[in-house]
């Protein structure tokens, strides 16, 4: 990349430099115990996750239930909208940045509950996201928020709108299941709806 398009890797890198004092990456999560399953939910003691039959099957051996949001706060999107009339290029990037970081935060969510897991003797579901066969976003991300509650232990970090948009919008959500059994020996791109098409599975 560096030897084809020398440009494009100097814009990237003054992008990550411009938009790193931006980032306020904060990871929130709940545990809660499993009371019981069903074909397309699961049953939580805080209440209910109506998923899909696709992820229910995949948190079926579950006995605890992590919600997970991961942030990495507002101030590099308002940086990057700051800078789109001067340099509408670099505010892209900047944006692009905001996203890998987001992207990155919720991987190392992801690693660190695997070993918690496996401290405890436990096996670990793959993560489930909003979007996932059969469980539309917009449906997820509510009962996501409901079960996590963000605003109760950490006000102002992460909220769904009235119109179900996550703020801010470098945001994302997911749950994972521990169980005493193994789960699921798959990985999250074989959940994909865009696994068919996807120019980068099996990188």
């Amino acid at each position: 990349m560096r030897a084809r398009s020398p440009r494009i890797v100097a814009a990237a890198e003054a992008a990550i430099e411009d938009a790193r004092p931006y980032l306020q990456p904060v990871v929130l999560s709940r545990e809660l115990t499993v009371t019981g399953h069903d074909e397309d939910r699961v049953r939580v003691d805080g209440g209910e996750l109506v998923c899909s039959p696709d992820v229910a099957a995949r948190l079926a051996s579950a006995h605890r239930l992590i919600v997970v949001g991961a942030t990495v706060g507002q101030p590099v999107d308002d940086h990057a909208i700051a800078v789109f009339a001067a340099d509408p290029m670099h505010a892209l990037g900047v944006h692009g940045v905001g996203g890998a970081a987001v992207e990155d935060l919720a991987g190392q969510a992801c690693r660190m509950l695997r070993c918690e897991a496996a401290r405890g003797g436990a096996d670990c579901s793959i993560a489930c996201w909003p979007g996932r066969h059969g469980w539309p976003t917009l449906d997820a991300q509510a009962q996501i928020f409901a079960l996590l509650a963000p605003g109760d232990e950490a006000p102002g970090v992460m909220e769904l709108t009235t119109a179900r948009l996550v703020r801010p919008p470098k945001s994302l959500s997911f749950v994972i299941g521990f169980g005493e059994r193994p789960l699921t020996d798959d990985e999250v791109c074989d959940a994909c709806g865009l696994a068919p098409v996807c120019a980068y599975r099996g990188c």
